[in-house]
């Protein structure tokens, strides 16, 4: 895999500073690995399961954690290894760290299912007994990762914090890693992140139990497409500056004017961004200031990967240096990385009891910001402020650590999108000045281009699918539509609708839910949802690509028509339906929407998927929607 390059960029907000003046500049430092492709060898993975099993486990959490352990285990190759290791205010090592074959792994299943509750919480404990497991075979060649799984507190054996990041922080440059989840509101969620962050993994909140084992496929897909492990990234520099690296990663300064940064592994395909602070002392015009980025790690077979880039800053007389343009895309990249981290020593404050004093915090941030920093990030944490003014409810106070993790660590937290207005109803987006049709209703995402980046994906697509093409879709909604986003890929996403503010969020994690539930089934690759209509309950597709509803001719025809329109639907074509407007009600809500009667082509095929119709985007006018693929719900606010 690793015959292919890691390539490090170094960006600057501007490569000017004013002279004989103290001064900061930005420094966005991007790697990025090459793709994945059919053939690529990966490396072997030496993995050590820690799972709390204390009595605040019991039931469904501990039924979906049993679920998501034995599909890893089912995920391993015969070169790979793996441990078993329980805690309550025991430690258990139910299963040593053996290679996985056709007489380990049925026993490591077997040591899966007998795991059972029991009592406190020896967090520490039972992690470094993981980790213990995986370094007795620790090696070069090998992924080396212990992911610790926890939905309480650590009150046995280690409990302080910071003794626990600095047993990670060691471990990791050891070459062991550490990965976190934090299953509920009880767990200490600074406790959890920052072992992941000195530990060189990633951290994860499983909102909701029957999350489990979709976030620990995420991160197991993480680890079987590692590029590159044990990565370093150093920045040489004079030594009159002072640089800061935001986001909580693993850094130290090695000596005056050398900064080392540790990433743990990268996967394949995998950009990621860095976000440093330099301040400049105040120094004469015409000074030249170098910076050298490198970066090391361990590839496939021990391979040594190292590579590095240069860059300057020129010390400038003032009119010069304003007269000079500015990288604003990249300051706005920054600004949400920076607006997390500080917003993070808010929350901090807000869980210690000090509302006032956390709202004011972010106020105050808030207020600091520069006038072009998006707005939407502004209002976000303007939201957040009033929250903690009066103290947030638990689920909230997680959501939105979770939330600040990932958007300081530029780890695909939630991106927004800006809705395109007036295209008869679907919903179209601008994604770096591609318009977008979202479409729930199509199991597959095709376009014009057979690639594109979303989401930090480099996604493969058709360009047609059925015989649809962007050109048919273009000319029939009335813009030019250059993808079509299908389940294919939003199975994988939570996204959030909000079509009154004109915008459209996407997350690799579960969003906030809404307050009224729908449970989310899939048919054929495409979701649908039971609904009271017109009180009866009918089966309904979910397609975000359809203005109106629809129901099957019988169910509607006895009512009053109050309209017709003109719509189409692919491999249908334009066609007139009268329209009706039936209640809907939805967890004890009412409302009222307007109705098609499907032609009969479309009505065949709902039929023989077993649905009543179909349900289209007008409902969405009368809430904010989020779609939780991860855990089948469509929540409404």
């Amino acid at each position: 895999m690793n015959s292919k390059t890691l390539t490090i960029t170094m960006n600057l907000d501007q490569e000017l500073a004013p002279a004989e003046q103290t001064s900061q500049r930005i420094l966005e430092l991007v790697l990025q690995t090459p793709e994945a492709t059919p053939g690529d060898q990966r490396l072997p993975l030496n993995l050590a399961l820690v799972l709390d099993h204390s009595g605040s486990m019991a039931g469904d959490k501990l039924d979906y954690v049993k679920r998501a352990a034995r599909h890893v285990v089912s995920l391993l190759q015969e070169n790979d290894r793996a441990a078993l290791v329980v805690f309550d205010q025991h430690v258990n090592i139910l299963f040593h760290s053996l290679l996985l074959d056709a007489e380990t792994r049925p026993a490591l299943i077997s040591a899966i299912e007998s795991i059972h509750t029991g009592g406190n919480t020896n967090l520490g404990g039972g992690w470094l007994t993981g980790c213990q497991e995986v370094a007795a075979r620790v090696s070069s060649s090998t992924i080396n990762h212990s992911l610790l799984l926890t939905d309480g507190l650590a009150n046995e054996g280690i409990t302080d914090p910071a003794e626990l990041a600095q047993h990670a922080r060691e471990l990791s440059q050891r070459g062991v890693t550490t990965s976190t989840f934090g299953v509920g509101v009880d767990f200490n969620h600074h406790l959890l992140e920052d072992m992941a962050n000195q530990g060189g993994g990633r951290f994860y909140f499983i909102e909701s139990p029957d999350s489990i084992q979709h976030l620990f496929e995420t991160e197991f897909k993480q680890l079987l497409t590692v590029f590159a492990h044990e990565l370093e990234v150093s920045l040489s520099y004079p030594q009159e500056l002072q640089v800061s690296v935001l986001g909580d990663w693993h850094s130290e300064t090695i000596e005056p004017g050398k900064l080392r940064i540790f990433l743990g592994s990268i996967s394949a395909g995998k950009k990621q961004e860095l976000y440093l602070k330099a301040a400049l002392p105040a120094m004469p015009a015409g000074t030249i200031l170098p910076l050298k980025v490198s970066v090391r790690a361990q590839g496939e077979n021990s391979e040594l990967i190292e590579t590095c880039c240069e860059q300057s800053l020129r010390l400038a007389e003032l009119a010069e240096v304003q007269a000079a343009p500015r990288n604003e895309t990249l300051l706005n990249r920054f600004a949400k990385v920076e607006l997390a981290d500080r917003a993070a020593a808010a929350l901090k404050l807000e869980v210690e009891g000090h509302f006032g004093e956390a709202s004011d915090l972010l106020k105050n941030i808030l207020a600091s910001q520069p006038l072009d920093v998006d707005p939407e990030i502004i209002r976000h944490y303007q939201h957040m402020s009033d929250r903690m003014a009066h103290g947030m409810d638990m689920y909230d106070r997680k959501r939105s650590h979770y939330e600040t993790y990932l958007n300081k660590q530029s780890r695909g937290g939630v991106q927004t999108f800006e809705l395109t207005p007036h295209v008869k109803g679907h919903i179209v987006f601008n994604a770096d000045g591609h318009l977008v049709l979202l479409d729930t209703g199509s199991p597959v995402s095709f376009g014009r281009e057979i690639k594109w980046q979303f989401m930090e994906r480099l996604l493969r697509l058709k360009q047609n699918y059925l015989g649809v093409t962007s050109d048919y879709l273009s000319q029939m909604i009335g813009v030019p539509i250059e993808f079509l986003l299908g389940m294919d890929v939003l199975k994988d996403l939570s996204f959030h609708i909000d079509m009154r503010n004109g915008r459209i969020e996407f997350s690799n994690f579960p969003l906030p839910l809404g307050r009224l539930h729908l449970r989310l089934q899939t048919r054929m690759d495409v979701p649908y949802t039971s609904l009271l209509i017109n009180n009866h309950l009918e089966k309904m597709f979910v397609d975000t690509s359809a203005k109106l509803s629809y129901l099957k001719v019988e169910a509607i025809s006895s009512n009053e028509a109050v309209d017709t329109e003109t719509d189409f639907y692919p491999l249908v074509g334009s066609f007139e339906t009268k329209v009706y407007r039936l209640p809907i009600e939805i967890n004890g809500e009412n409302h009222s929407i307007r109705f098609g009667s499907l032609p009969a082509v479309l009505q065949k095929t709902i039929e023989l998927a077993g649905m009543d119709g179909i349900l289209g985007t007008e409902l969405f006018t009368h809430y904010q929607v989020t779609f939780n693929m991860q855990q089948q719900l469509l929540t409404l606010e």
